[in-house]
């Protein structure tokens, strides 16, 4: 055999030389003889850490935890924080019981729950809970409406300068 790749169109291009021929046909036997059974079966192999879930991983989010942005899934490389928490936990297995979804006005801090490799989506808080520090409330889990349909007034337009007035906190509404 050459070194190099050749055209393919030069003689003896299609035949082995008998030194090939040799070592083909002694494996060629194991396989007839039935001692290697295994041989001429593809495999696909996984490799854990490589961002791409294949089979025999739950999920795979990267190599080591300063690249894997997914806080539901454990990267190859375990950090001692990782032991120390789950003594069962493995590269590429999914995590349970972290939070992976912070508290906001409006919406419930989120944990892993051990099923899915993804952070569940946070709970709403109940609507008309006030957000953004007093002046809104909480819709569908969005701080999106004035504080004002809190208390069934309508909504008016304070300026910066209107919020104080001789020292106690202006209300931004106006009855109906």
């Amino acid at each position: 055999m050459y070194p190099y790749s050749v055209s393919g169109y030069d003689p003896n291009n299609s035949r082995f030389s008998p030194c090939s021929h040799r070592l083909i046909s002694r494996v060629l036997d194991i396989i007839a003889e039935g001692k290697r059974r295994q041989c001429f079966i593809s495999t696909v192999p996984s490799y854990c850490g490589n961002r791409v879930r294949e089979p025999g991983e739950e999920c795979d989010c990267g190599f080591s935890a300063d690249i894997c942005s997914d806080r539901c899934c454990y990267p190859r490389l375990l950090t001692d924080a990782d032991r120390d928490a789950n003594r069962s936990a493995a590269g590429c297995a999914r995590r349970a019981d972290t939070q992976c979804r912070s508290e906001t006005d409006c919406q419930l801090r989120s944990t892993c729950n051990g099923s899915s490799s993804t952070c569940p989506p946070p709970a709403h808080k109940p609507n008309m809970t006030e957000c953004q520090k007093g002046s809104k409330v909480c819709i569908a889990g969005l701080c999106q409406a004035s504080v004002c349909v809190k208390t069934g007034l309508i909504d008016c337009a304070l300026t910066s300068n209107d919020t104080q007035v001789s020292g106690v906190e202006a209300f931004p509404c106006w009855g109906a």
